[in-house]
């Protein structure tokens, strides 16, 4: 009789990391996206918008 509330602590326990793990995950992919890589890709943009403004002018 000990043996299921364990088993129900384990399922509970195993559900409780896949869930955290799946949430911090797309919590870091968001993070990444939105605060690293649209800002990189925003800069770049803003380079090569002044290198043809140069080259126009040029």
């Amino acid at each position: 009789m000990a043996i299921a509330p364990i088993q129900g602590a384990l399922r509970r326990s195993a559900l409780l990391h896949i869930s955290l793990g799946l949430g911090s995950g797309l919590v870091g992919g968001y993070s990444f996206w939105y605060l690293h890589h649209l800002r990189n890709v925003r800069i770049r943009d803003e380079w090569y918008a002044q290198q043809r403004e140069a080259q126009a002018q040029a």
